[in-house]
């Protein structure tokens, strides 16, 4: 966890722990009496700033790399059309599911899809209303039980980066990212049960069986959502049981089944996947796929097409569509299809070897055998392609001048 940019609020957590349990500041005491700025005690004195300059040096430049790198990767264009506001709504409302799936952790998926149209605004308004009931009950709490404002700022802080306010990629949110924000609401309800347990022998038992009980329904919980994550159907299909409108997840669903030889039972899923996202290509693209493997590949043409037409830059969809052409008879598209998947990927040796073997079934056996032995030397250990290479090697010394001008 540490290795990656999620804890670039260490630093900050680290002054939170010099709150409590450490206590070398005490932000509820206020300034001294007669200060000029009143809330200066509300902040960590400079000597302890100072103590973490180099941690925050380093998370600030981590935070930096790590924003530059997926802007660069496309990971963050949803985000310009989603205004501040809503990413703002969305976060509260997921700070709030985040708590209340620890307390009672059902309904998981592996995708949670981003709300594009918004949250309702009695969520929105209900998840701003617990947030704030809990930092005003733990902040009132704080001379007298520090470890429960602790707790809950520990978890709000350390969310921070991924949370959304910087949408990334087209997640609301994600139950890994709480790996280490629900650190703190951890330890504030251990140190609030000890605190219980301590008034005396008959409320150390009460609090002891109350908390076997709970720790024996978790892990009933947990050997279940262990379970969904046997194989990709099995995961899938709970994501899109328990989540609204989830494309990502009818989608790798459908490749799932796909995968397992159900090109019949992952069609659907394909379908939903485009009638949800209808500009993503590859709803449409894995729609031609199981379509090919049922053998309708006129239909998979029209749905490879609609494909290349949202993404014109990706050269599977044209190889995958040269394959459906060529299963058609209609080998001349077929080639046609294979050089612009080419021409976008010219080191595939898969698209080579699928072209040089159109190419010597046309008797153009001189391009075919180069086309080959190009996909030979890119992939030495595709015997396949060793086959086809020998073929047309052979049919070239029949008719030496197939396929020169």
């Amino acid at each position: 966890l540490l290795a990656k940019p999620m804890p670039v609020t260490l630093p900050l957590l680290l002054l939170l722990l010099e709150w409590w349990p450490l206590g070398r500041w005490s932000p509820l005491a206020g300034a001294p009496p007669g200060a000029a700025r009143p809330w200066a005690g509300l902040l960590p004195p400079p000597s302890l700033w100072g103590e973490k300059s180099v941690l925050l040096a380093l998370a600030g430049a981590s935070a930096a790399v790590t924003l530059a790198v997926q802007a660069a990767a496309g990971a963050m264009d949803p985000a310009a059309a989603v205004p501040l506001s809503s990413r703002a709504a969305n976060a509260a409302v997921a700070c709030a599911v985040y708590l209340r799936r620890a307390i009672w952790p059902a309904d998981l998926a592996a995708f949670y899809p981003y709300p594009w149209a918004g949250h309702p605004a009695p969520a929105v308004a209900g998840a701003l209303a617990a947030l704030g009931a809990l930092v005003a009950v733990s902040l009132r709490q704080g001379r007298r039980r520090p470890w429960l404002a602790v707790g809950l700022l520990w978890f709000l802080v350390s969310l921070l980066p991924v949370i959304g306010l910087v949408q990334v990629g087209e997640q609301a949110m994600a139950d890994r990212y709480t790996y280490l924000p629900l650190l703190g609401p951890g330890f504030a309800a251990a140190w609030w049960l000890a605190a219980r347990a301590g008034r005396g022998r008959r409320q150390a038992r009460a609090v002891a069986g109350a908390s076997l009980a709970v720790v024996l329904a978790l892990a009933v919980l947990a050997a279940r959502q262990v379970g969904t994550w046997r194989d990709g159907v099995t995961l899938f299909s709970q994501a899109v049981a328990v989540t609204k409108d989830n494309h990502i997840g009818q989608n790798n669903l459908g490749t799932a089944l796909l995968a397992r030889g159900e090109a019949a039972a992952a069609l659907p899923h394909f379908a939903e996947t485009v009638r949800i996202a209808p500009h993503s290509p590859k709803g449409f693209q894995n729609a031609g796929r199981a379509l090919a493997q049922l053998g309708r590949h006129a239909e998979a043409v029209d749905w490879y097409r609609q494909a290349i037409a949202r993404d014109p830059r990706d050269p599977l969809a044209r190889r995958n569509l040269g394959r459906s052409l060529e299963a058609l008879g209609r080998r001349e598209e077929a080639v046609a299809a294979y050089r612009e998947s080419l021409a976008l990927e010219p080191r595939d040796a898969r698209t080579l070897d699928l072209l040089g073997v159109a190419l010597a079934r046309s008797g153009r056996t001189a391009e075919a055998v180069q086309l080959l032995e190009e996909a030979a030397a890119l992939d030495p250990g595709n015997a396949s392609v060793r086959d086809h290479l020998a073929v047309a090697r052979a049919q070239r010394a029949v008719s030496p001048s197939a396929g020169r001008p």
